[in-house]
């Protein structure tokens, strides 16, 4: 469960970036990246994670956190919106 608070933290400074350092684009996305897969090993190691592609796992929580985050300007998510992506993160990641 602590490698994903810090899932959480890093969702938080993944946005910091996206904040403060709004130069380069393709540089943000690339340190986020590396710092999913990073985070991913880190929690395979330790057996809090089940063994998975990190690249692909890494892809798919940054694009569909961007989606749900650019969409949330347009329409309104209701809190059922957000478990399901929590959850089906949690399902790929944790062992059960």
């Amino acid at each position: 469960m602590y490698v994903f608070r810090l899932w959480l933290l890093l969702i938080f400074q993944y946005n910091s970036d996206n904040i403060y350092f709004c130069i380069d684009k393709s540089d943000i996305n690339d340190r986020a990246k590396k710092r999913w897969i990073s985070l991913l090993e880190y929690g395979i190691e330790t057996k809090e994670f089940r063994e998975v592609d990190t690249e692909q796992i890494t892809d798919l929580i940054l694009y569909y956190y961007q989606g749900l985050r650019m969409w949330s300007r347009v329409i309104l998510f209701d809190e059922q919106a957000v478990e399901h992506y929590v959850r089906t993160v949690k399902q790929l990641l944790l062992k059960e």
